[in-house]
Order: C-alpha cells, then structure tokens, then sequence
C-alpha cells in the first residue's frame, strides 16, 4: 500500500478546506478498508484451506497414530508420549462419568421450581444438585443425561521451556 500525499507546498501542512482535500482523504479511507477487506479474505480462505488439510491428515492417518501412540504408552509405562523431533506429544486421558445438562430449558424450569437454584443462568448448580439426587436416590432430575467413563485422546504442541536466562552465544 503507497501513501500519497496531496499536494502541498514546502512546509505547508495539509488540511482539508475543499473538495479536492475531502476527496484525497476519503479514497486513502476507501483504499485502506478494501485492501483490510481483501487480506482479510484471503487470510479466511487460507485458514479454512489448513483446516481442511488437517481433518485430510487426520482421517488418513489418525487412527494410525493413536494405534502406535498406546503402544508406546504402554511400552513406555506413561499417559502421555511425547515425540521431541516434531514438537508434539500424544496424551491419554480417563475423563470421569459425570452427569451433563442436555436440555438447558428444561433443567432451569425445574432447577427454580425445585429451587436448587437461585437464578436461572446457574445451571452449574443444578449439574452439582442433578449429580447428588442421582448418588442420593439414583434418579436423574429432568433435562440431564449421565456420560459413562471415557477416553480422550490429543495431540498438543510442545512448548518451548523457558528458563529465564537469555542464551549465551559463546
């Protein structure tokens, strides 16, 4: 993107005082919102054109690496398999059951009816009451269903350790 500048005499600064200032003004204006437009369009396309090879990757080959990852863990004896020359590491984690508002609608009618909550955007206290009356009495409270034990299983980035003290180059 250039910046011309209107024409203005040696040491005179630029103001606007007609319609030739006026116009000079708003097409910079107009320049800079079409060419914010068009980097912003193209930066939309090229993430949505990674995001499309990631899932590619990942329905070829992600089976394939969390297969050989719980191999290596177990060999490993450890719930995370970190592989330095990518600076990713694969991680295995038990997700506990628990119980889960699904139908939000119905689960704050009956949270303020029963009065297991105060307002009506608190649902993280009707989870906890809905979670209790089924350890209590064995019954779920409407709108909740309960999600078995589970594995979960991603791929992170290894971050770079920071010690604090600037590299030496020696």
């Amino acid at each position: 993107m250039t910046t011309d500048t209107p024409d203005t005499t040696q040491g005179e600064r630029f103001e606007i005082r007609d319609e030739r200032g006026a116009a000079w003004y708003l097409r910079r204006l107009r320049a800079i919102d079409d060419e914010r437009a068009a980097v912003t369009a193209a930066t939309e396309q090229r993430v949505a054109e990674l995001d499309a090879d990631r899932r590619r990757l990942e329905h070829l080959y992600g089976d394939q690496l969390e297969a050989w990852a719980r191999q290596e863990a177990q060999r490993r004896r450890r719930k995370t398999v970190t592989v330095p020359l990518a600076g990713m590491a694969i991680a295995f984690r038990t997700a506990p059951a628990r119980v889960e508002v699904q139908d939000q609608d119905a689960a704050r009618d009956v949270a303020l009816t029963l009065g297991y909550v105060k307002t009506a955007p608190d649902l993280c206290a009707y989870r906890k009451a809905a979670a209790q009356a089924l350890a209590d009495r064995g019954e779920l409270l409407p709108g909740c269903r309960v999600v078995e034990e589970s594995e979960r299983v991603t791929v992170r980035r290894i971050e770079e350790k920071t010690t604090g003290e600037e590299a030496s180059t020696d």
